[in-house]
């Protein structure tokens, strides 16, 4: 028996639905599912569900927590994990990440503050933002790696197939 969205995820799906029409399709679609698992530590997707952890929602506010939905959907509309195609996992999941919260917080949604978000690549899509981060050197790629997975806001991204989301 599957455990019940927490009321602050249920409250804040309506109110995402109701505040950003643009997402109301995919957001009534999508499959939320608690999870408690360790490889979700925050909120996660597959494309196909989005995976909530209870102890993550408890810490954060009800306008974070909506915004922390619309990434998760998003992703799903923009089919990042389809596009992934044979790209560095890590990178390809921090290049979505910039894509996916510049685009949220240029419709005025509420994103975390320790949320990846650099200015300097809007208008970039997901792959123009790899390719960038690919000219990085060695360094600036592993310190870039290590911050996010300092954040504890950082949200997980299953391919398709992974059975995690099974």
């Amino acid at each position: 028996m599957s455990q019940a969205l927490p009321s602050k995820v249920s409250r804040g799906r309506i109110q995402l639905m109701l505040r950003h029409a643009y997402l109301a399709s995919a957001t009534a679609r999508l499959k939320f599912r608690v999870v408690e698992e360790a490889w979700c530590p925050t909120m996660a997707t597959d494309g196909f569900n989005v995976f909530i952890n209870p102890g993550f929602v408890e810490k954060i506010t009800e306008e974070e927590t909506i915004g922390v939905m619309a990434h998760e959907v998003m992703h799903c509309i923009l089919g990042h994990a389809d596009r992934r195609g044979d790209r560095n996992p890590e990178m390809w999941n921090i290049a979505i990440d910039y894509a996916t919260n510049l685009i949220l917080s240029d419709a005025g949604v509420s994103l975390p503050k320790d949320g990846l978000l650099d200015w300097s690549y809007k208008g970039m899509t997901a792959e123009d933002i790899y390719k960038a981060l690919r000219n990085m050197n060695d360094k600036q790629v592993q310190e870039l790696i290590s911050a996010k997975e300092g954040v504890e806001l950082s949200d997980t991204h299953l391919d398709p197939t992974d059975l995690r989301g099974q």
